[in-house]
């Protein structure tokens, strides 16, 4: 799939996307609040995202109090009631224009409440309910799992993005990713139970108990059953 990055709160020809949509599989949107300008430009880009059946995917980030969505600079503990109200707002707009397939993709501070917060704000209208919501983690794999596993656990999220600024890394051994992003998404999922990708396994406490070094023969064990899924 290929996603094409559009920022709508930059002056620019919103049709001069058409021609991209032969090969875009989606559409990702930055947007400012819908209102005025903002309303209508998001209206135009979900008018034709609709009429080419494309989906559109918006990004609700906060990083720092100038950050547009941060009510105003009113500071970061807002964010998550502004980025609910914002994205029951630009669903709207985008259920109106006829664009029916729209996530939302929360990143940035606090983005665990605020994807609590937009999950429930959305529920909250017939029209609305169900919209997904994917969430942002940084590539390391205990932040990650952090930040994302109560939220997968708890079906708020429908997945996972890791932020690509951390950059990418090797995967390292023993079953632990390393700053490999897809190597992290992967096993904050598994251990959620949501997607199995490998091999799994677990020590129990008569394990631990044995004379044998038992982290060397696990390793083994790992390297010769690394192509089973769902073991």
């Amino acid at each position: 799939p290929l996603l094409l990055e559009f920022d709508l709160r930059a002056p620019g020809e919103i049709h001069a996307l058409e021609p991209f949509l032969l090969w875009a599989t989606a559409i990702g949107a930055r947007i400012q609040a819908p209102d005025g300008r903002g309303r209508d430009r998001l209206a135009l880009l979900a008018r034709l995202l609709a009429r080419r059946k494309k989906p559109l995917r918006i990004l609700l980030q906060a990083g720092s109090t100038e950050d547009p969505l941060d009510s105003g600079g009113s500071g970061l503990s807002a964010w998550p009631t502004t980025a609910a109200k914002l994205a029951v707002e630009a669903a709207g707009i985008c259920i109106e224009q006829g664009c029916g397939d729209v996530s939302f993709l929360v990143a940035g501070a606090s983005s665990v409440r605020a994807a609590r917060e937009v999950a429930r704000a959305l529920d909250e209208r017939e029209a609305t309910r169900g919209i997904p919501i994917f969430l942002e983690i940084p590539a390391d794999p205990i932040a990650g799992a952090t930040v994302a596993g109560g939220l997968l656990l708890d079906g708020i999220v429908a997945g996972l993005c890791v932020a690509p600024e951390t950059g990418r890394g090797p995967a390292t051994s023993g079953g632990m990713p390393g700053r490999d992003p897809i190597a992290v998404a992967y096993a904050i999922l598994q251990a959620c139970r949501l997607r199995l990708t490998r091999a799994e396994f677990i020590a129990c406490p008569s394990c631990g108990r044995t004379q044998f070094d038992l982290q060397t023969t696990t390793k083994r064990i790992e390297q010769k059953t690394a192509h089973l899924v769902g073991v």
